[in-house]
């Protein structure tokens, strides 16, 4: 097995499964310290788009299938999410909001923009899109059951994930090479 074709698959796994435990903690976070959960929302943005952007920077690297514009395409979605995010915390400053809203809002927009992402460049990230936008909902419904509903959903989560890329994979495996 060619080693470009192992390696993009470890990659997937090991950032989306790291952006699932972020999230997992994120919800320990905002469940035990409702005020202070805004700040950890605002740090997991730019983490998680580190994480995306080394993903598909790692991944172009070995497959070479995308444009170079499209990583320009990223750079300015998560810039738009860190602005947001800026926006969501001035908002909270002049009282507008409160935090632990403000928490979660900034929680919805970090799932809408990995859900993006998902579409356009990592279709694993669609899966932990829609994963941190059950989290806020979860997180803002039913917050006095959110372990006993959220350990469940985070390995079905992991599962689907480690499923989606293992497809992806095998299909890229048994398709005939363009030598």
């Amino acid at each position: 097995m060619d080693t470009s074709e192992k390696h993009p698959f470890k990659a997937r796994l090991i950032v989306g499964l790291i952006m699932l435990i972020f999230a997992f903690l994120g919800v320990i976070v905002t469940d035990v310290w409702k005020d202070g959960s805004l700040n950890y929302w605002r740090v997991m943005s730019p983490v998680f788009a580190i994480l995306s952007l080394w993903l598909s920077w790692y991944v172009r690297k070995h497959r070479k299938s995308l444009s170079s514009t499209t990583i320009w395409h990223e750079v300015a979605q998560w810039i738009g999410l860190i602005g947001a995010v800026y926006l969501v915390s001035a908002f909270v400053h002049i009282g507008l909001v409160s935090r632990f809203q403000a928490s979660l809002q900034v929680l919805v927009m970090l799932a809408l923009t990995v859900f993006v992402n998902g579409i356009y460049t990592e279709h694993s990230f669609i899966i932990i899109g829609l994963l941190l936008g059950l989290l806020a909902a979860v997180i803002a419904l039913i917050n006095q059951y959110l372990f006993a509903i959220m350990v469940p959903l985070i390995l079905i989560g992991i599962g689907v994930v480690f499923l989606l890329i293992h497809r992806a994979r095998k299909k890229n495996h048994d398709s005939p090479k363009d030598s």
